[in-house]
């Protein structure tokens, strides 16, 4: 072999390399979460955005950034994907995530916070459809209830109970089905836990067999788990 032939060989070689390293780095999950996000209609102000605390990872508290001129950026690290909110003191409502590590864009107003979109991470795409769907009926509902407090009359107490149910048991269809039609789905375990998590061991059991093992680290379902414990240890 010339050492012409030898060069170009080993330059070939290291530009393969070169490409197998640049795929693998692409296709590596972040090894932490980025938040970056421009709120309109706080002009003159520089309030602070939170992100809450997991509810089941100690060590990852409540986070904050300050918003300058509309922009901000919160940074950490997720152990499992998790249903978490954003807030901002004065604006109404809170605003879901369901974070993970990976980049998340947001931008919206601070009249209409919690109708800001959120857009980044496998999960939270998979959860848009699921808050939307949210939005549609949680408004039913919470004018039936308003209506409820207000009425004495008993023929409408009795319908406002009757569309509340139907609506109830219409959504709790959907988030059923959501669920058992997604094995390998994170937002799925957080629908199963929701459901389940006053369960009984065999049921529990049941819910946890049907979870596909690239979900098992979900703290949702590391907590019913933890439920078949406690009930065997009652029993």
């Amino acid at each position: 072999m010339t050492k012409t032939t030898q060069k170009i060989v080993y330059l070939a070689a290291i530009s393969i390399l070169l490409l197998l390293y640049s795929c693998t780095n692409r296709s590596q999950k972040p090894e932490g979460y980025t938040i970056t996000g421009y709120i309109s209609g706080l002009e003159g102000k520089e309030p602070r955005i939170y992100l809450d605390r997991s509810t089941f990872f100690k060590d990852d508290g409540e986070k904050s950034a300050l918003i300058k001129n509309g922009k901000f950026e919160i940074k950490g690290v997720s152990h499992a994907p998790e249903l978490r909110y954003l807030s901002i003191p004065g604006c109404q409502g809170y605003l879901p995530i369901f974070l993970d590590n990976a980049e998340y864009t947001i931008k919206g107003d601070s009249a209409n916070f919690m109708l800001t979109e959120v857009k980044g991470g496998a999960v939270q795409d998979e959860y848009l459809p699921y808050d939307l769907f949210l939005k549609k009926y949680e408004p039913l509902l919470q004018k039936l209830r308003g209506d409820y407090k207000l009425t004495t009359n008993k023929d409408s107490l009795a319908e406002i109970g009757r569309k509340y149910k139907m609506i109830s048991e219409e959504a709790g269809a959907i988030e059923s089905k959501v669920f058992r039609n997604n094995p390998k789905s994170y937002l799925a375990t957080y629908l199963a836990y929701e459901e389940f998590k006053n369960a009984e061991i065999e049921e529990l059991d049941s819910v946890i067999k049907f979870f596909d093992p690239s979900v098992m680290n979900s703290p949702y379902l590391n907590t019913l788990k933890e439920r078949i414990e406690t009930l065997k240890g009652i029993a």
